[in-house]
């Protein structure tokens, strides 16, 4: 026999209505078991669907720019500091800081390796957004070594420390931005 507490009454079961009862029970919860696990695949689902290959791409081709911003405007805090500066500077820096030449180039050569590394003919290749994510990482990473020259010169001539660019962190950003807190990157 089996004392049950079901909405403030007790019930008393046994044999066949006690066997049933568990059977439904374990029913029921195999059942919310599956709801459960198909509710959240299907949540997943649709924020893929929101948030589809091509619409991920604008949002890293949006952020990318907003990092790029916040670097150049890095640098050009630095550069106010050489103008405002009385101490001469050294030979050349006016010729290459005065008419934005280093800002414009570096704005333009960044914006063409965003663009080739994220092209069509890329992401028809693969498709797949970890990968393109890892390229374009590399791809930054390598742009702001190979221009390590710009701010050397530039901190030679402020006299002060310049951050460089930290793409790590970047990367850290945008995957927390696009996939959420956890790793969850399977499609």
């Amino acid at each position: 026999m089996h004392y049950l507490r079901l909405r403030g009454r007790t019930l008393r079961l046994r044999g066949r209505t006690l066997q049933l009862y568990l059977r439904t029970l374990l029913l029921r919860e195999r059942t919310l078991r599956l709801y459960r696990r198909t509710l959240r695949h299907y949540r997943r689902r649709l924020l893929y669907r929101r948030l589809g290959f091509r619409h991920r791409i604008s949002i890293l081709r949006t952020f990318l720019d907003e990092k790029l911003g916040e670097t150049i405007r890095s640098l050009r805090a630095h550069e106010e500091k050489v103008w405002n500066s009385k101490k001469p500077t050294a030979y050349g820096f006016d010729i290459h800081w005065r008419q934005d030449k280093v800002f414009r180039g570096l704005r333009i050569e960044y914006h063409g390796l965003v663009f080739r590394t994220l092209s069509i003919k890329t992401t028809k290749m693969h498709n797949d957004i970890t990968i393109t994510l890892a390229e374009v990482w590399f791809c930054i990473k390598q742009f702001f070594s190979e221009r390590e020259d710009i701010y050397k010169g530039l901190e030679m001539d402020a006299g002060s420390k310049i951050r460089r660019p930290q793409v790590q962190r970047w990367r850290q950003a945008f995957e927390k931005l696009i996939f959420g807190g956890g790793r969850d990157r399977d499609q």
